[in-house]
């Protein structure tokens, strides 16, 4: 029967199995629910009811305030051997030693084939079905949480993926005036819009309410096309705001969209705030990639060495604006750090799987370059966020990966690689849809905490003491740099400071007790130091 605004509903009676069905058109073709749960045979194959019978274990779990966020990056599938959410659970011990407070899994909305970086799911409210499905998904989130460690999840609804979408069989899903550069728009704000702004809100909850997620980060926020009066984003950060207050919960907002735009964030006085919490936001990375490493992620942007990374530590960011005309920042501007409204990181996804040999730019480091790079990663006013197997030098790469079964498709991802980034042999490199792309990038080496390991695990401990202490207050931020000694000093007001040089008489001179400091071999000498009476 007719429900709404185009939507039909019916009563199936329900003896307690899981059900598999099709919807069948007119003509008699056969096309799974565009609302699916769970896609037990993949994209191509039927929907399934699977009865929500878990039971929660985490009803003191409140979530945690934005401030105390330190993001794990995890890919699903390359974390572990096995690939599955079941595979993570053994590692939550060394997470929780680690001292990360949030770990942010890639997209698991159900993709094509049997892996996939997550950011082409065709069915958004289902569970990839090679990770374990639904209910291995909340028993994962249940087990963190009960170890205190909350959870983000990346979701994407700037397109859907290309391969085993039915959407545009039920209706006006797609839009007629956006696209992206990886698909056609979601139709937010054209003819028949409403049930789609509907079909994505209602996405959004099943995640921050069914499954309990505390952060959702949101991908590439710039190409949500709505041209309508109240963007989408803004409706959902509002709904999402009422959400939390009613089950006092932090549930956290993040945007993708590489640089700072005021508009895009809460804390700005304008009416037309998308209302995020925090950015996702690439200058740490790239401005310190172009002063301490030659291994080149190709970033389109140009980055000056040191003039920008000293910049970015005092101000937090390079770019302001949108991502397809960012402008330097400059003037006053760029005396304000945006603190904990940014998310900083050496490494991700991105950076390492969109190099064509998938090179983890850290690695190339000198050791102290490392321990200094992490130390500043840390103990700066922004959110900091590793990506998984940089604790510990994880020496595989980490390639782009699909596994289509379109050989149209494959051959245009193959052309559009090799058009990307046409400085290579194409010949010689590890395909995106071959096997090696996906097998060669995961994890095998993080049973045993190493010196990496424990100095990032130092630096953790240091922050959430800062944190909690008031010193990591962007305003009180102060950063100076000695050409004549190379020595970088990174101070809050007089109550601790990092200094970093490669003479060892510039930093042992510093009053006050030394937290850390590395042990002094290689380029850098670094050490933080706290006040005397601190």
């Amino acid at each position: 029967m007719l429900c709404d605004q185009g939507v039909y509903c019916c009563r199936i009676p329900f003896t307690g199995n899981v059900i598999t069905y099709y919807y069948v058109s007119d003509s008699g073709e056969c096309f799974s629910d565009p609302c699916s749960r769970y896609q037990p045979q993949g994209v191509l194959g039927p929907s399934a009811y699977v009865p929500d019978t878990f039971e929660w274990e985490d009803h003191e779990w409140r979530g945690i305030p934005l401030e105390a966020c330190i993001f794990y990056e995890l890919h699903v599938g390359t974390f572990t051997e096995a690939g599955t959410f079941e595979a993570i659970l053994e590692h939550i011990d060394r997470l929780q030693d680690l001292g990360v407070t949030c770990v942010k899994l890639m997209p698991v909305a159900q993709f094509s084939g049997r892996w996939n970086w997550g950011y082409d799911g065709v069915f958004p409210f289902a569970v990839q079905d090679t990770y374990g499905g639904p209910r291995a998904l909340k028993r994962l989130i249940n087990a963190l949480h009960l170890c205190g460690i909350a959870v983000a999840l990346d979701v994407v609804y700037n397109h859907i993926g290309p391969e085993g979408c039915c959407l545009q069989t039920y209706g006006a899903y797609f839009s007629k005036t956006h696209s992206t550069p990886w698909g056609n728009c979601l139709n937010l704000d054209g003819d028949d819009s409403l049930p789609v702004r509907n079909y994505v809100r209602q996405n959004i909850l099943q995640w921050v309410d069914e499954f309990h997620i505390d952060a959702l980060r949101f991908d590439a926020i710039h190409h949500i096309k709505d041209d309508s009066a109240i963007h989408l984003l803004r409706e959902v950060s509002q709904e999402i705001d009422e959400l939390a207050r009613a089950q006092n919960r932090n549930i956290l907002l993040i945007g993708e969209a590489n640089v700072h735009n005021s508009l895009y964030l809460k804390s700005s006085d304008s009416e037309v705030s998308w209302g995020f919490d925090s950015i996702w936001c690439d200058d740490f990375a790239y401005a310190a990639q172009a002063s301490f490493t030659e291994v080149c992620t190709h970033n389109k942007r140009t980055y000056q060495p040191w003039q920008d990374f000293l910049q970015v530590l005092g101000a937090g960011r390079i770019f302001d604006g949108v991502p397809w005309a960012p402008q330097r920042v400059g003037g006053s501007a760029a005396a304000q750090h945006p603190g904990a409204t940014h998310i900083a990181y050496l490494n991700n996804h991105d950076i390492t799987g969109n190099d064509p040999l998938g090179r983890r730019a850290l690695n190339a480091l000198e050791l102290s370059e490392w321990e200094l790079l992490t130390a500043l990663l840390f103990l700066m006013p922004h959110l900091p966020m590793l990506f998984m197997g940089d604790e510990y030098g994880e020496p595989n790469p980490f390639f782009y990966f699909v596994d289509h079964k379109n050989e149209q498709l494959l051959q245009l991802i193959r052309e559009g690689r090799a058009k990307e980034y046409a400085d290579y042999d194409w010949s010689q490199m590890t395909a995106p849809d071959s096997v090696e792309a996906f097998s060669r990038s995961k994890c095998h080496t993080h049973t045993v905490p190493n010196h990496k390991f424990r100095w990032i695990q130092s630096l953790i401990q240091m922050r959430k003491s800062w944190t909690h202490a008031g010193i990591l207050n962007p305003d009180r931020l102060k950063v100076d740099w000695c050409r004549e000694s190379q020595t970088l000093t990174v101070r809050y007001s007089n109550d601790a400071c990092i200094v970093a040089s490669q003479s060892i008489a510039e930093v042992v001179k510093h009053d006050g007790h030394v937290l850390l400091q590395n042990d002094a071999v290689g380029n850098w000498k670094v050490a933080v130091i706290c006040s005397s009476a601190g």
